[in-house]
C-alpha cells in the first residue's frame, strides 16, 4: 500500500523506529496528530491566498507523516487515521485570515469512506481537497463521483505531487483538478534545468486550457520562485515562502518582495514570461517602432531567429498591385527585379485571399512555379504570409529554410502576429513609386 500523501514536517532528524499498526491504534485512542498550517502564496497577487492543512506525529514511534499513513494502511486503519486528521484541520480551519482557502490532503481510497464523508460539513466552500498521485484506485467511478458531490458543495479539488507517481498525466485527465500542485523534484533548480522549466511550461498551458491553477510545492530558494513566477505558475508552497507553524503566519518578506519585483518587471517591460510567445513581444515592437527600412530589416532577422528559420523577408506590392519587389536582406534597398503575380498562382492566392502558404521544393507539383523560384533561391520551403494595412493588400513575409523542417501551427499562429503589425509597418515604410 503506498504511502499516503501527507507531507513531511521535521524538527529533528527521522527515527530509525517506524510507527506499528499498534502506534496507530494507540494513537486513534488515546491522542490525536498535531496539526501545522502552511502559507501558499499567490504569485501575481503577491499575498497569501490558501493554507495547506499539514500532520504531525509524536516521537518515539517515528515522527514521519508519511510512516504513520503507510502503517495505518497497512492495518487496515488508514480511513481512521487520516479522517482524524481532516476533522482537526478543519477544526483549526475556522480561525484562518477571511478570504483564504484552507487545502487538506486525502488519499484515493479514502474518499470514498464513511469516516471520510462522517467529518465534513455540509458546505465546503474555502476548502480543497489534494488528492495524492501516490495511490493505485481502487475504483475510478465511485472516486470520481466523489469529487463531483465535493465539488456541488463548494470544494475546490488538487492533485497533489504532480509528476511524480503511479498515474501521471492520467490521472490528471480523470480528476480534472482545480490546482495541481507540481511535485518538488520538478520545482528544485528549475532556474538551472531547462527541462524542468519546459515540463512546468506544459503543466501552465494546460492549466490555463482546462481553468485551473499551478502550484509548486519545495520553493527554497528566490531564483527558484523567481523563474516559477517567469513561466506564469499561480503560486507557491516551500519554506522560502514560510514554514509549517500552529498559527496562521503570513508569507515571508523575501518572497513577497521577489513577487512585487517580477511583476513589475513585467508592467515595465523590464521583464516577461517565458511561455511560448516569451520572445514575441520584443520582436513585435520591434517592428512596430521600425523607422527605416535599414531597421525594419533588423527587426526581420529577429522574426527569423524567433522562427526557427534561415531568412524573414518583406517583399512589397507595387502601386499598381501588378508585382512584387523584395526588400533586400540587411540593406534598406528595394530590389529592382519584380515578380509578376499572374505568374504565380500560391502567391496571387496569398494576396487576394489572405491565406497563408507553405511552398516546398519537395512538393513541387503542388506550386511548380513558386518551387522553382525557390531553388534557384538556394532555400527548401517558405512560408508566405499575407501583409496587409487599412483593410488592402500591401505585400508578404516570407519566411525561408534550408531545410525542410515541418512549421507548427504554433509558428504560424506566430507568423500571422507578426505579419499583423508588420502589414502597417511596411505600407508607411513603402519608398515612393514603388
Amino acid at each position: 500500500m503506498a504511502a499516503s500523501p501527507h507531507t513531511v514536517i521535521r524538527d529533528s532528524p527521522e527515527l530509525a523506529v517506524l510507527p506499528s499498526v499498534d502506534d496507530v491504534r494507540d494513537a486513534l485512542a488515546g491522542y490525536a496528530p498535531d496539526i501545522a498550517v502552511q502559507p501558499i502564496l499567490d504569485l501575481t497577487r503577491s499575498a497569501v491566498t490558501s493554507y495547506e492543512a499539514l500532520s504531525r506525529f509524536p516521537s518515539p514511534a517515528g515522527d514521519s507523516p508519511q510512516a504513520w499513513f503507510a502503517a495505518a494502511h497497512s492495518g487496515g486503519l488508514g480511513a481512521a487515521l487520516e479522517s482524524r486528521a481532516i476533522a482537526l484541520a478543519l477544526e483549526l480551519g475556522k480561525q484562518r485570515p477571511a478570504g483564504t482557502v484552507l487545502s487538506v490532503n486525502v488519499s484515493p481510497s479514502v474518499l470514498t469512506t464513511a469516516e471520510f464523508r462522517a467529518v465534513l460539513p455540509p458546505d465546503l466552500t474555502g476548502l480543497q481537497f489534494e488528492v495524492t498521485e501516490n495511490e493505485l484506485v481502487p475504483d475510478h467511478a465511485a472516486m470520481a463521483e466523489m469529487l463531483t458531490r465535493l465539488r456541488r458543495r463548494g470544494a475546490r479539488i488538487a492533485i497533489d505531487d504532480v509528476g511524480e507517481g503511479y498515474a501521471g498525466l492520467q490521472r490528471v485527465m480523470e480528476i480534472r483538478p482545480d490546482v495541481l500542485k507540481l511535485d518538488r523534484a520538478l520545482v528544485t533548480n528549475v532556474h538551472r534545468e531547462g527541462a524542468k522549466a519546459a515540463l512546468i511550461e506544459a503543466f501552465v498551458r494546460y492549466a490555463a486550457r482546462t481553468g485551473a491553477l499551478v502550484c509548486a510545492e519545495g520553493v527554497e530558494h528566490p531564483e527558484e520562485l523567481s523563474r516559477l513566477a517567469d513561466l506564469d505558475v499561480a503560486q507557491a508552497q516551500g519554506f522560502l515562502i514560510g514554514r509549517p507553524a500552529r498559527t496562521y503566519q503570513p508569507s515571508s518578506d523575501e518572497a513577497l518582495a521577489m513577487c512585487r519585483t517580477a511583476f513589475a518587471g513585467v508592467l515595465h517591460g523590464d521583464t516577461g514570461w517565458t511561455g511560448e510567445h516569451q520572445h514575441l513581444e520584443p520582436v513585435l515592437a520591434g517592428l512596430a517602432d521600425a523607422t527605416d527600412l535599414l531597421s525594419l530589416n533588423r527587426g526581420l532577422a529577429d522574426v527569423a531567429k524567433l522562427l526557427r528559420a534561415d531568412v524573414a523577408a518583406a517583399v512589397f506590392l507595387t502601386a499598381d498591385g501588378t508585382s512584387l519587389r523584395g526588400l533586400y536582406a540587411g540593406s534598406d534597398q528595394v530590389a529592382e527585379e519584380q515578380f509578376f503575380i499572374e505568374d504565380y498562382p500560391v502567391v496571387r492566392r496569398v494576396l487576394g485571399q489572405g491565406e497563408v502558404a507553405l511552398v516546398r521544393t519537395a512538393d513541387a507539383a503542388a506550386a511548380p512555379d513558386e518551387a522553382v523560384v525557390l531553388a534557384d533561391l538556394g532555400f527548401r520551403a517558405v512560408l508566405m504570409v499575407p501583409l496587409r494595412a487599412a483593410g488592402h493588400p500591401v505585400g508578404m513575409l516570407e519566411i525561408f529554410r534550408t531545410d525542410d523542417e515541418p512549421w507548427t501551427r504554433a509558428q504560424i499562429g506566430i507568423a500571422r502576429n507578426v505579419a499583423a503589425v508588420l502589414g502597417p509597418t511596411a505600407a508607411a515604410l513603402r519608398p515612393p513609386g514603388l
